[in-house]
């Protein structure tokens, strides 16, 4: 299960979630395969396996290669963005998990970013601006502009606070 799900209150369902752009990920297998390329390029260039200066030199390649790799790839891994019939969550983080939440109702703004990389690969970054004085800044995200569209529409779905008092509750 995810964050997400496991936070669901009574009545809450999913209806969108925001997956980070395939363009991290790419670029993480980039590095390291950059890294894994020139560790082979330097252990097959070695006059002896024993140069021990070299391989050291390999080694490090390889292991800053890896952490590259991680260090892009954590927050991918780890980061969960949905859109429920109440509220816009935003999770990021394992080991230090942070959440950030906007109730549907007191969104007043989804405003969107692309720039031409972005249009041609459908990449975007959604600025939610809430009642409060923080904007939400998403990252960037696939298919931008269809998960717009389902926040909007959540948000035009969305009941407003008190207003699910029947129409005949009023006084006499």
């Amino acid at each position: 299960m995810t964050y997400i799900d496991d936070s669901l209150g009574p009545h809450e369902h999913v209806i969108a979630r925001g997956h980070l752009a395939w363009l991290y990920r790419f670029f993480s297998a980039l590095l390291l395969m950059a890294a894994l390329g020139i560790t082979g390029a330097v252990l097959a260039t070695l006059p002896q396996p024993t140069s021990i200066g070299s391989a050291i030199a390999a080694g490090i390649v390889l292991l800053l290669g890896i952490a590259g790799f991680v260090a892009i790839m954590i927050p991918v891994w780890t980061t969960e963005i949905a859109v429920t019939n109440q509220r816009l969550v935003v999770k990021r983080g394992w080991l230090k998990r942070s959440s950030e939440e906007l109730q549907l109702w007191s969104i007043e703004e989804v405003d969107w970013e692309q720039g031409v990389v972005d249009q041609i690969f459908g990449f975007g970054h959604l600025i939610i601006c809430g009642t409060g004085d923080e904007d939400m800044r998403l990252p960037l995200i696939n298919n931008a502009l269809a998960f717009r569209k389902a926040v909007q529409q959540a948000i035009s779905d969305a009941p407003r606070p008190g207003s699910h008092r029947s129409a005949d509750s009023g006084g006499t």
